[in-house]
């Protein structure tokens, strides 16, 4: 495994770790709350022989630098760091982009909107919906209280 920080917009320093095939497609992985990039460490095991895996610290977690106050941790933000960690570990290949529970709800702003498009191979979401979308699931005309409940 490698490591090495990656610089964010705003300053801040986000521990990146490689393990894996270094020659093999990236795969990129972003943790939930409160986790770190060790939620990851059974993936590589799996995916370590054929592809590249980058897990990342995200922002007030694990190595990465810790800010204060609500805003440093805005959807913005949290999109401009994934940005970021790509730019930095394959700024000219996509990267599939694997994103659990809170990884993955902060993923959805970056992989659906077509300015990043290139950026990314594929998305696997695992328990993170799109906030956008399931806002929009949940205000979708009748059955909100079956909708609530499975919520």
């Amino acid at each position: 495994m490698t490591s090495r920080f990656v610089s964010t917009t705003d300053g801040l320093r986000l521990a990146v770790h490689e393990s894996g095939n270094p020659a093999g497609p990236p795969v990129v992985a972003v943790h939930g709350f409160p986790d770190n990039h060790h939620v990851w460490d059974g993936v590589v095991g799996v995916l370590g022989d054929r592809y590249r895996v980058i897990r990342y610290d995200v922002r007030g977690a694990g190595e990465s630098d810790k800010p204060t106050g609500r805003r440093a941790y805005r959807q913005e933000q949290l999109t401009a760091d994934l940005l970021a960690v790509i730019d930095a570990v394959s700024p000219d290949e996509p990267v599939h982009l694997l994103g659990h529970d809170w990884g993955s709800l902060q993923s959805w702003d970056a992989v659906s909107d077509p300015a990043h498009a290139r950026r990314f191979a594929s998305f696997t979401s695992i328990s993170g919906p799109s906030l956008v979308y399931a806002g929009r699931w949940i205000r979708s005309r009748g059955q909100l209280g079956a909708k609530a409940r499975q919520l």
